[in-house]
């Protein structure tokens, strides 16, 4: 697609006229039409943006004296709904503002967010959230409390996705099941009197401020009359509003969006524009080609590769920013058909595939080392919460096999692995997997997933326990997990969990599960991780692969502004709208 140039005064002209509550054509040509289903991005589609975006960092404007911060991830089809890829997309962070704040270590702090105070009783029952005065939406009205009760009772209940966590916790308040039920018009938990919001829930949310502090708040007045079956596919989200430092200026959707300073935020106005060219967030086939050409200022990726092709590029830094972040195989326990036997439902074979791979040579061959091996438990090395003490399963071809024999393997059979990363560096490790089960007698046929990756990856067994038949049709998914917190690694595996798929629930873990759920103390979260951490190490559920950062890619006219790096996957204060640019 050819870009057009475009003057950045003209868009500051432009975005006076903004339709009120967004959606309006903004004078752009708009790609997609608000009826539009598909997602701007899907962080396990791995897909890259269209070729036509290379040169999206420069079809905005570069008027001469303007101060502009170029990024990426702009909308590909749509701004999309921020309570799913919390803060993954450069504008979930600078248009929206979550409720609480939180610091580059991901703990939570009213330095940022819109509550001035918050305060959590002893037994996690009650949260008590006042917001600060002034706060106001991008269309002039004021953000209210009854925005912060409607946007939780929307997210509790509404069909499109939203980050499990948080709509785990928000579940969590009193009145949820009544409103849900459709027997009550709002929470019963949630009181409000002026700026103060009042939470009463029914039982402990162990994340309680991890979630809040990703929990962006949306304005009532634009969104209450949406369809919460349809809710991403609004008009709204064309061209959003919200609270945040900045808002839309011009916008073409699939081709560049530039966000413009609010001059009625709480905490300083910037004096710049923020230049975004379409990408999704994860595989942005352009970053390295931007970055070289000098239309990246700020981005992240979770390639390597995109590491490997920077180096050494005047004028760009590269941050390693440790997350928790990790790549593993799942293994499917199920099996395909009534009476037979799942493959991996046997923890021997489970544990001979961690012992068949070598996870060293991988990070050292495919990553230079810049990942860490996985090891027996998912949780990231030097995780505060994770368990030193188990089976490291170090390579161990010739155990792998004992394990095999043992469990009276059928070398014969030919197991389906399902991939959907596209990158090369994926290729590469597919095939090294391959070669290395292979060497011990686990033959493995690849397939790249594209398009509806849910309809490959997620449909649900018959039941969740062991009496249940698959309802995937893989072997082995390689896969990853960019989690807020270490309960986020686990509850995939309690019987209630939606997002289990492939591992037949058991009351041990159930057990363990509901302990680690029913406090917010962490010194007793941290005790009952380790005996998850040992079961997982026991059980082999999933075989973590490798512990990756992400890594964030910053120039020059950037970087004295951010002392220590938050994880770029979430939100968290950058203080993006007080940085000063070279």
């Amino acid at each position: 697609m050819k870009r057009r140039i475009i003057s950045l005064l003209l868009v500051g002209a432009m975005a006076v006229g903004l339709t009120a509550c967004g959606g309006g054509s903004n004078g752009s040509s708009s790609a997609a039409s608000s009826g539009s289903t598909g997602s701007s991005s899907s962080a396990a589609s791995g897909s890259s943006s269209a070729a036509s975006s290379s040169s999206g960092a420069s079809s905005g404007a570069e008027t001469t004296g303007e101060k502009i911060v170029y990024t990426n991830t702009a909308p590909e089809d749509f701004f999309e709904v921020p309570w799913f890829n919390c803060g993954e997309y450069v504008d979930h962070k600078v248009l929206f503002e979550t409720l609480i704040g939180t610091d580059a270590n991901f703990e939570p702090t009213t330095d940022s967010g819109m509550c001035e105070s918050y305060e959590l009783s002893e037994d996690g029952l009650t949260l008590t959230l006042k917001l600060r005065d002034g706060l106001k939406w991008h269309d002039g009205q004021d953000v209210t409390a009854e925005d912060v009760q409607w946007s939780m009772e929307t997210l509790a209940t509404i069909t499109s996705s939203a980050k499990e966590m948080i709509k785990s916790t928000v579940q969590s308040i009193e009145g949820y099941q009544e409103c849900a039920d459709g027997t009550a018009e709002h929470f019963s938990g949630i009181t409000t009197d002026g700026n103060t919001v009042t939470l009463k829930f029914a039982k402990v949310a162990p994340n309680v401020l991890i979630s809040f502090a990703q929990l962006a708040i949306l304005p009532k007045h634009c969104l209450e009359k949406a369809d919460k079956t349809q809710f991403q596919q609004d008009p709204f989200w064309q061209n959003p509003i919200g609270s945040g430092p900045f808002k839309v200026g011009k916008v073409e959707i699939g081709n560049y969006a530039t966000y413009v300073p609010f001059e009625d935020y709480w905490n300083g106005v910037a004096d710049f524009t923020i230049q975004a060219y379409a990408s999704s967030a994860e595989s942005d086939a352009n970053i390295v080609k931007n970055a070289k050409d000098g239309k990246v200022d700020y981005a992240f990726t979770k390639s390597y590769a995109d590491v490997q092709a920077l180096q050494g590029t005047e004028g760009i830094n590269i941050i390693t920013v440790p997350v928790l972040y990790t790549r593993w195989l799942q293994l499917n326990e199920y099996p395909k058909a009534e009476g037979e036997t799942g493959t991996f439902a046997d923890k021997r074979v489970r544990q001979a595939v961690a012992y068949a791979i070598d996870r060293k040579q991988i990070c050292e061959s495919i990553f230079e080392g810049a990942c860490d091996p996985g090891d027996g438990t998912l949780l990231p090395t030097g995780t505060a919460m994770k368990n030193e003490n188990c089976e490291k399963y170090e390579y161990d071809p010739e155990k792998a096999k004992a394990l095999l024999d043992e469990a009276g393997w059928d070398s014969s059979q030919t197991l389906k692995m399902v991939y959907y990363y596209q990158d090369e560096q994926t290729k590469d490790l597919v095939s090294i997997l391959q070669q290395m089960l292979a060497q011990v007698g686990i033959n493995i046929e690849a397939e790249l997933v594209t398009g509806d990756t849910a309809a490959v990856l997620n449909v649900p067994p018959t039941s969740k326990d062991a009496n249940g038949i698959s309802g995937v049709k893989w072997d082995i998914c390689y896969g990853a997990l960019a989690a807020m917190s270490p309960t986020d690694y686990y509850n995939r595996f309690g019987s209630t969990d939606p997002a289990n798929y492939c591992t037949p629930a058991t009351e041990e873990l159930d057990g363990l599960l509901e302990e680690l759920n029913s406090t917010v103390d962490t010194d007793k979260q941290k005790e009952i991780v380790a005996d998850i951490e040992a079961y997982q190490a026991e059980n082999m559920l999933y075989v973590p692969l490798y512990y990756q950062p992400a890594w964030v890619i910053a120039s020059d006219k950037i970087i004295d502004n951010v002392e220590t790096w938050g994880n770029p996957q979430y939100f968290w204060n950058w203080d993006i709208q007080n940085w000063e640019l070279k």
